[in-house]
């Protein structure tokens, strides 16, 4: 899914939070990889993107793969994050 397909739930949460809203490598706007995509991969994304905009602590919202994504940011970077919200994300998957 891309930031496209999130739309109504972005703009849902842009009334009471500040949204940043990215593209897992290969969705949406995001550039293709040279490299395999992993949720190890995306979630150095996540941590990078939060790193380069400055922000300490945040929400996390994912769907699907992003929903695993989320789950796993927050599992090794739970100093970085308040609140967790996950949809369709499955709960057991070899990495």
């Amino acid at each position: 899914m891309s930031r496209e397909d999130m739309r109504v739930q972005i703009e849902y949460f842009s009334e009471f939070y500040q949204v940043v809203a990215l593209d897992a490598r290969g969705q949406g706007r995001s550039t293709s990889s040279p490299t395999a995509i992993s949720y190890q991969a995306m979630v150095s994304d996540v941590i990078g993107l939060l790193d380069h905009l400055k922000i300490e602590k945040a929400s996390i919202f994912g769907q699907s793969d992003g929903g695993i994504t989320a789950l796993l940011t927050t599992h090794y970077h739970p100093e970085r994050f308040e609140k967790l919200i996950i949809h369709g994300a499955i709960s057991n998957y070899n990495a």
